[in-house]
């Protein structure tokens, strides 16, 4: 004999209808603020790291110096293939003596030797350099940034 209250709790049914709209939107609504988010970073970093570069060009001496040597370094991509990244080492006067300082960014694709371009040294550590083309990263950031926004709305 079985009795009214065997079945309660045992209700096996699976609802395999599909998910509703709301869930959807849910979702839809998250990954549109986790790529803002990412927007946002791009634009901070790009800000952050723009107004350094322009403290240092208003701070900084500028100066012109020639490329004199490659800094070579091995690196791994992101397939983990090795490259080979440069820095450029720089030469210019400073106060009637001759400097050599290497550039903090590296590239695949270095300066020529013997190239003159513009810099600016920190008058306290003279080894300490920016090349005058630090404005391409941070601004390209920014501008990413502002693109990614624009595309979310």
């Amino acid at each position: 004999m079985t009795h009214a209250n065997d079945s309660i709790g045992t209700n096996n049914y699976i609802d395999k209808s599909p998910p509703s709209s709301i869930n959807k939107v849910e979702i839809s609504t998250k990954k549109s603020y986790f790529v803002r988010g990412i927007a946002l970073l791009f634009i901070f970093i790009g800000g952050l790291s723009l107004s350094e570069n322009i403290k240092r060009k208003k701070h900084w001496k500028r100066v012109n110096a020639r490329v004199i040597d490659h800094k070579w370094e091995h690196s791994k991509d992101t397939d983990g293939n090795t490259i080979m990244m440069a820095s450029e080492v720089f030469t210019f006067m400073v106060n009637g003596k001759e400097v050599e300082a290497t550039s903090g960014g590296s590239s695949t694709h270095p300066m020529k030797l013997d190239k003159n371009v513009e810099i600016y040294y920190n008058p306290e550590n003279f080894s300490d350099i920016m090349v005058n083309t630090t404005y391409i990263i941070p601004s390209s950031l920014i501008i990413l940034g502002l693109l990614i926004l624009y595309t979310q709305f």
